[in-house]
């Protein structure tokens, strides 16, 4: 007998009709269908204040057409950080933490900078493995015995617990018992029977120069997520070495090489913002050129305060304060970019401990209850240590803003309703040659001039 043909596929029956937004969409398989409108279907997802931040800096990257950590034209290279400012809007050191938060991934900023550059790094990795496959190696016989004679002695302690401790042990060995043996009978024990272990250490060291290296660009990002408003502060740097020749002409009281040959500058109260704000939005240290096309540095600082129910009295030496805060902050960048050197220390330890146990429980019986015990953790630790340290002579510094003020307003939806008002108060500070010039004027010296190697490129 032959044998019976296949059965007939059945036709599965067609698709339904799209309508409405599916019927928008381009024809595909009705899984892509089904996939694209479960997607539709899903809540929007809300991004982070770093991942907002991200977004920015990568449109930034794009537009300006540079890399990130990569040499690029004039010797120059760029790097970011991003850093979450660690309060909440609503809570009273805010607008502290804010500035805090700058400070914080302009410090990270420079520590990746020295760790590319000058970085050294020492990796250790290490296995060990212990198996005991005897026959005995679960076994506990021998305790066993042990924990019988256990049983005997706690019966025996149980009729004298009434007696002393000293009379306990004169008892116990009038009936031929070994106290001691007493004292060391054990009620459990754990036999490890494979373990394996492995460990990755990796120390980086870097030791560097950290003039030359400025913030030219900053940004800033507010989320809500779930309710929780999160702020974070990201910040972009440039190292180029005709920044470092201007740092070292400076610090060493020379007239700057660097000269702007490409269009026309404008003096420092022009290149300074005058709305608070925008002014608001400014840290850091910055890179202009006058209307002589002699470059200058304008470095912003700001702090703040909360000025709620506070007399006038108390309101006015909290802002004063504060003021001197924002100004020892944008002299402290002048300073770190003219003479900055950092150290850079992190230590990360990575690795997995596997292990089988079992445990035998002695029973005043004589018997013996194993169990098992298996144990598996992850070794996931970072031990990091970054330290600034900069000293330059103050000369030729002025103040250009010596205090703008802003009111910090309701943000981000949900946040329309403020539990404190934080006052920032902002100093913009700069180094001028004008100012130098005038200074070693007072001094009774004179600014040395050099002449470069070669001409300078168009622009820094």
């Amino acid at each position: 007998t032959p044998p019976a043909p296949p059965p007939t596929p059945s036709t599965p029956p067609p698709p339904p009709t799209p309508t409405g937004e599916e019927a928008q969409m381009p024809s595909s398989s009705a899984e892509d269908v089904s996939e694209t409108l479960a997607d539709t279907n899903e809540a929007p997802i809300e991004l982070s204040a770093s991942m907002q931040l991200k977004q920015k800096l990568e449109a930034y990257r794009e537009a300006k057409g540079i890399e990130w950590g990569v040499s690029g034209k004039g010797s120059k290279i760029y790097n970011f950080r991003i850093q979450v400012v660690e309060a909440d809007p609503n809570s009273k050191s805010w607008g502290k933490a804010r500035s805090i938060a700058f400070d914080n991934a302009l410090v990270g900023a420079q520590a990746d900078f020295i760790k590319d550059q000058f970085g050294r790094q020492t990796v250790r990795m290490g296995k060990k493995l212990f198996e005991d496959a005897s026959d005995d190696a679960e076994d506990f016989e021998g305790k066993a015995n042990s924990s019988g004679m256990a049983g005997k002695l706690k019966a025996i302690a149980n009729k004298v617990v009434a007696l002393s401790d000293a009379t306990l042990s004169n008892k116990l060995d009038e009936m031929g018992v070994d106290s001691s043996e007493f004292d060391a009978a054990p009620e459990s024990e754990k036999k490890v029977v494979f373990m394996e272990q492995f460990t990755k250490k990796a120390m980086v060291r870097a030791f560097g120069s950290i003039s030359g290296l400025v913030p030219i660009q900053t940004f800033q990002g507010r989320a809500n997520v779930n309710g929780e408003i999160t702020d974070a502060i990201g910040v972009v740097m440039m190292y180029s070495p005709k920044l470092k020749q201007l740092a070292s002409d400076i610090a060493n009281q020379r007239i700057p090489i660097l000269k702007k040959t490409k269009g026309k500058g404008k003096p420092v109260k022009e290149f300074v913002p005058k709305d608070p704000k925008i002014l608001v939005n400014q840290f850091g240290l910055r890179v202009g050129f006058d209307e002589n096309n002699v470059p200058y540095l304008v470095s912003y600082g700001q702090w703040s305060y909360i000025d709620k129910g506070l007399s006038e009295r108390k309101r006015e030496r909290r802002r004063e304060s504060a003021r001197e805060t924002a100004a020892s902050n944008a002299d402290s960048q002048i300073t770190m970019f003219l003479a900055g050197r950092l150290s850079y220390t992190n230590e990360k330890v990575t690795g997995s401990h596997v292990e089988e146990a079992i445990e035998g429980i002695f029973n005043p019986d004589g018997s013996v209850s194993v169990d098992k015990i298996p144990y598996e953790n992850m070794i996931d630790k970072t031990n990091e240590s970054i330290e600034v340290n900069a000293k330059a002579k103050m000369a030729g510094r002025q103040t250009v803003v010596p205090m703008w003020t802003y009111k910090d307003a309701p943000g981000a939806k949900g946040d329309e309703v403020r539990t404190y008002d934080h006052e920032i108060v902002g100093v913009v500070r700069a180094w001028t040659l004008a100012a130098a010039q005038t200074n070693a004027e007072l001094t009774g010296g004179t600014l040395s001039s050099t002449t470069p190697n070669k001409s300078p490129e168009p622009e820094i």
